[in-house]
């Protein structure tokens, strides 16, 4: 991984971190997006030369670790009813989580070495998928449960304060609540 990658990244992540801390408007595009650009940063780090079967497992590890922690983690952030809109927060569990999923991945990486050194460096380099996949699995999280509030799930807000809904997300939030057809 290249500086400028990891100095993205770092960016990236610290943005996610500090707005979700703070609290903020849930934005379904950006709840959605950004997760998806660092897990897309993470993929393209990978060479695929050096993917030993080792390799793919450890790094199938790693991803799975990253999503079970983030569906753990989306749990664990609150989530409210602001103006008819839903907003979203981080909790101190949110942060334990956040801390308990730096430690499982420094925890791994001696494990990793000691089974497959070579392994563990290509598996090292995918560590953004990781990231980026558990942001993800935590934002299909918290999507999921303010799909069972009454209020409005926006998909982006401008800074003039005007915001837009996607037909797509409000219908499947009508189904979800049991307004609207069924999904077959």
């Amino acid at each position: 991984m290249n500086l400028a990658t990891i100095a993205l990244v770092v960016l990236l992540v610290g943005y996610l971190l500090v707005r979700r801390m703070t609290g903020q408007l849930m934005e379904a595009r950006r709840l959605l997006i950004i997760p998806a650009i660092l897990a897309l940063v993470g993929l393209t780090t990978l060479d695929s030369t050096v993917l030993s079967p080792m390799a793919i497992g450890f790094l199938l590890l790693g991803c799975v670790v990253g999503i079970v922690l983030g569906v753990i983690r989306g749990y664990t952030v609150r989530i409210t009813e602001r103006d008819g809109m839903v907003w979203m927060r981080y909790s101190v569990a949110s942060i334990g989580l956040w801390i308990a999923a730096i430690a499982v991945r420094i925890l791994l990486i001696p494990l990793e070495v000691v089974i497959d050194p070579t392994a563990a460096s290509a598996a090292g380099q995918a560590t953004m998928l990781a990231v980026g996949i558990g942001f993800l699995a935590e934002s299909v999280a918290v999507l999921y449960r303010a799909m069972h509030l009454d209020a409005t799930i926006v998909w982006r807000a401008d800074k003039a304060g005007n915001h837009t809904t996607s037909p797509t997300l409000t219908d499947m939030h009508n189904r979800v609540r049991g307004g609207g057809s069924k999904i077959r």
